[in-house]
């Protein structure tokens, strides 16, 4: 049967508007699919502050971490790194990650103390022999009982890094033996039991947000510091100093932490690279420091600062030695981790 040319005509444009039509949804189906996939994509935001600077070991484990996690995950996370003391001070932005103002910290341990006291336990007196014991604790089920005790206070605590072995540096005189810091006005971070060690000493220590302390010793508010070699060297608190002393009489890790309501609502997957990248970083700094230190000293000593390699440091343990009598009545004081770390000495 031949068709007329009318009813040929109505054919076509009858094909032609089912065409339009399919064309139509094509786009607008891919356009929905392009929408979706742009609201799947979107990167979850995480904010992350360390307070010491840039160029410091703990800020490039941050930056590290960030790119890995950020890599791992094909971009469903999005990193924003904050260093160099530009949001604050330790105490009041570690509060700021409970608040969830920050996401994630990356902060001394015990400077977590003023809500998780427990948090002193690992920086006490001559308690680590060295880092491959500090490791071997980290690393190990208690350990990780240790980090697990942040979340009761709505904290995760994903790993803990290194950050050094505490020494002296000081404006006034050299320092050999415990009864040469006498009097002199030293730093100490914002943690109850440093205090006391330093009275211990015989020195005059002052607890201070770390942000305010180059100033403090540049204009000789204070004499002294304690920290790391590479800590003290990065965050040049070296130029206000003449003598540095290698008394490696606390050990001090970085908690990296987060808020966690914000770890709670996050991808399992997510959490899964999130914590293999934190014990990455953790590894990477003992490995680093273990180097850098060494080269900071060197670096230090260049710079004019008189190094004392090999001070009494007997003198400096048999003062605070009665110390673990005294903490053992606070409440805070867990004999029960004391004795897992010193059980794992050798």
């Amino acid at each position: 049967m031949t068709r007329s040319p009318k009813t040929n005509k109505k054919r076509g444009e009858f094909l032609m508007r089912k065409r339009s039509i399919i064309v139509t949804l094509a786009v607008l189906l891919v356009s929905m699919i392009a929408v979706g996939s742009f609201a799947v994509a979107k990167p979850i935001p995480i904010s992350v502050y360390v307070i010491l600077s840039k160029s410091s070991v703990s800020a490039q484990a941050m930056f590290q971490l960030a790119e890995m996690v950020e890599e791992r995950t094909n971009g469903k996370v999005k990193f924003d790194c904050y260093h160099s003391g530009e949001l604050g001070g330790d105490v009041e932005t570690i509060e700021a990650m409970r608040l969830g103002t920050v996401d994630m910290r990356m902060a001394g341990v015990g400077l977590h103390s003023h809500f998780y006291p427990e948090a002193m336990l690992l920086e006490l007196p001559f308690l680590f022999k060295d880092r491959a014991h500090v490791q071997r604790f980290l690393y190990s089920d208690a350990g990780r009982k240790f980090m697990d005790g942040f979340e009761q206070y709505g904290v995760k605590c994903l790993t803990i890094y290194d950050i050094g072995f505490r020494n002296i540096s000081n404006s006034k005189r050299p320092i050999n033996h415990v009864d040469d810091v006498k009097g002199i006005k030293i730093r100490v971070p914002e943690i109850d039991t440093y205090v006391k060690v330093w009275d211990k000493f015989g020195a005059a220590p002052v607890a201070m947000a770390w942000p305010d302390v180059y100033m403090a010793l540049k204009t000789g508010v204070l004499d002294a510091q304690d920290n790391a070699p590479e800590h003290t060297y990065s965050n040049k608190t070296y130029e206000t100093q003449k003598y540095y002393s290698i008394i490696n009489y606390i050990w001090m890790g970085g908690a990296l932490t987060m808020n966690l309501n914000k770890w709670n609502s996050l991808p399992k997957d997510v959490q899964d690279v999130m914590l293999e990248a934190a014990r990455e970083i953790s590894e990477w700094t003992f490995e680093e420091l273990a180097s850098k230190d060494e080269w900071a000293i060197e670096q230090m000593e260049k710079e004019g600062l008189e190094i004392n390699r090999s001070p009494d440091i007997e003198s400096f343990r048999s003062k605070v030695a009665d110390l673990y009598d005294e903490f053992a009545k606070e409440p805070w004081y867990d004999p029960e981790v004391i004795e897992a770390i010193r059980g794992l000495e050798d």
